[in-house]
C-alpha cells in the first residue's frame, strides 16, 4: 500500500476494517434501499476489497501460514498451488468485512442519512465539511485509525521491556542513535 511516496504498511488486524470501509457503499445501499435496491455502483469497491484481501493472504503471508501462493498452476514451483483454503478464507473475510460495514452503518445511520442527503444535492464533499459532519453526527470513533508512530512506539516499548528484563546486557540499543540514522542526521 503506497501513499504520497511513503510506504504504508497494513497490519493484519487492519485488513477486515479496511475491506469494510471499501464495502461501505454496497452496505449503505442495502441498509437504505433493501437487498434488492443495491446497484452496480459498488462493483469497483467490491473488486478492490476482494483483490486486497486475496493479496494479503496469498502474497503477504497473512493467512494461517506464511506461504506464498500462486495465482495459477503455471507459475514457478516456488509457489504453493493449493488455493482452495485461501479462497475460502477470502470469502469468509469479505463476509466479515461486509457484516462489519453493515453493523457500523446501522449504528451510524443518522450520519449516513445526513451525509447521503448532502451528497444528493452536492457532487462531492470537501474535507472540512466531512469533519463537520463527523463532529455533529458520528457516535463512535472510526474503526480504522491512522497511527503514524504505532510501530515506533511499539518498538520503543519492546526495547524498554528488554532492557528491564536484561539490565546487564552491554549492547543495549540506543534509541536516539536509531532515530538519528533513520532521519539521516
Amino acid at each position: 500500500m503506497f501513499s504520497r511516496n511513503k510506504r504504508c504498511y497494513l497490519r493484519k488486524d487492519e485488513v477486515i476494517p479496511k475491506a469494510a470501509m471499501l464495502l461501505g457503499g454496497i452496505a449503505a445501499e442495502e441498509l437504505i434501499f433493501g437487498p434488492n435496491g443495491i446497484t452496480t455502483g459498488s462493483s469497483s469497491d467490491i473488486a478492490t476489497a476482494t483483490s486486497m484481501v486475496t493479496t494479503m493472504l496469498k502474497k503477504q503471508g497473512f493467512g494461517p501460514s506464511p506461504i506464498l501462493y500462486s495465482d495459477s498452476t503455471t507459475e514457478e514451483s516456488r509457489f504453493y498451488h493449493n488455493n482452495h483454503d485461501i479462497e475460502e478464507q477470502v470469502r469468509a473475510m469479505i463476509e466479515d468485512a461486509l457484516s462489519l460495514a453493515k453493523e457500523t452503518l446501522a449504528k451510524e445511520k443518522t450520519m449516513l442519512l445526513e451525509l447521503a442527503n448532502y451528497l444528493s444535492e452536492h457532487s462531492k464533499i470537501e474535507k472540512p465539511k466531512l469533519i463537520e459532519f463527523c463532529k455533529n453526527y458520528l457516535t463512535t470513533p472510526p474503526i480504522l485509525s491512522i497511527r503514524k508512530d504505532h510501530f515506533r512506539s511499539t518498538l520503543k516499548q519492546a526495547i524498554l521491556e528488554h532492557r528491564h528484563k536484561y539490565p546487564n546486557t552491554k549492547d543495549h540499543i540506543e534509541l536516539s542513535v536509531v532515530a538519528k540514522k533513520r532521519h539521516g542526521k
